[in-house]
């Protein structure tokens, strides 16, 4: 046997009882309402924060790359000044 549990006439019941025996139950029960979206969305936006990734930074790695190895070129060849600016003092010192 399948029990149905019909929400709707439980809200008009409950809805009829605030409203109708005091007037003052509608705003009552508009902020209530509100209250429980707020609440609602509260807790849906906590879960979809808690579950999606932080973001990161996107770097350009061509250009990276490239910084880096024009940094690299720039050290090989003042490595090869030092070792030619080297020789030729050696050089000039076997002349003497």
């Amino acid at each position: 046997m399948i029990i149905k549990i019909q929400v709707a006439p439980l809200f008009f019941l409950f809805y009829n009882n605030i409203v109708m025996k005091d007037p003052e139950g509608i705003i009552l029960f508009i902020v209530g309402a509100l209250a429980a979206c707020a609440v609602f969305l509260g807790v849906i936006t906590a879960i979809k924060k808690s579950f999606s990734t932080p973001k990161t930074e996107m770097t350009d790695s061509t250009e990276m790359i490239s910084e880096q190895r024009r940094h690299a070129k720039e050290v090989a060849d003042s490595q090869k000044r030092l070792i030619q600016d080297q020789k030729q003092k050696i050089r000039d010192l076997q002349r003497r």
